[in-house]
């Protein structure tokens, strides 16, 4: 099974193009994040170690997981807490850690800063904000953001909980096992590209993929490629 989880400011239904993209015997499981910061908020590495946990209480022969920005972070934590668990990896759009302790602080402060935004602004009026900055500008955004404002408190509180200066560089545990791994970035994403590449000189079973004139959004960019890509990663896992 794949297991699929969405980026910040998205929703599960952002995967539904996946569907019937790869072999019934491995169905698509799109996993929606917001409700699990409706009671306590567990943080990024308990978040991805009880995900592991209940696909290991699943009974899933072949999981294999797929990420996307947010969600890629998450699925790092999840692949991380368990090596021997997880068939395989995919990560799109996923940046693996800051390694400055100083720009940590700073991705801290500026979360936060959004995650008031997402908590005080009219939703529409924080959805253009959050879709008009510099690495989103200029790409269509996931078509089920109006509908998530019901998740806007739980949505605040992963900016927070979940910001990337809160994420420890994947450099610092490296990963042991040779799970198969694919970074997929887009050639207009700089900075995730690079870090990407940082991924596979560090990891002998990661490889990387650039998907040309493309940014972060690829899932709304990209689809068909990135389903074809999904699909020939799956095949390979299956051989």
């Amino acid at each position: 099974m794949i297991w699929a989880l969405h980026g910040n400011v998205g929703a599960p239904e952002d995967w539904d193009f996946l569907v019937g993209t790869c072999p019934e015997e491995i169905p698509l499981q799109n996993i929606p994040l917001w409700p699990s910061l409706s009671g306590a908020t567990p943080s990024l590495g308990q978040w991805g170690a009880q995900f592991a946990a209940e696909v290991r209480v699943s009974k899933d022969p072949r999981p294999i997981l797929l990420g996307y920005s947010l969600g890629g972070r998450l699925a790092l934590e999840a692949l991380c807490a368990d090596e021997t668990l997880w068939a395989g990896a995919m990560f799109v759009s996923t940046h693996p850690g800051i390694l400055s302790v100083e720009e940590r602080r700073d991705r801290l402060a500026s979360d936060r800063h959004w995650g008031e935004a997402a908590r005080t602004l009219p939703w529409q009026d924080f959805l253009n904000r959050w879709n008009a900055q510099g690495v989103l500008a200029g790409s269509p955004p996931s078509p089920h953001q109006s509908r998530l404002e019901p998740w806007r408190e739980q949505i605040a509180t992963a900016f927070d909980i979940w910001s990337l200066g809160r994420q420890t560089p994947l450099e610092e545990r490296i990963l042991q096992r040779a799970v198969p791994i694919m970074w997929i970035t887009g050639e207009l994403d700089h900075r995730f590209s690079s870090r990407a590449a940082d991924m596979v000189r560090c990891i002998p079973s990661a490889s990387h993929a650039v998907f040309p004139k493309t940014g972060h959004r690829i899932l709304q960019e990209q689809p068909a490629l990135l389903s074809k890509a999904v699909h020939a990663f799956v095949q390979d896992l299956m051989k």
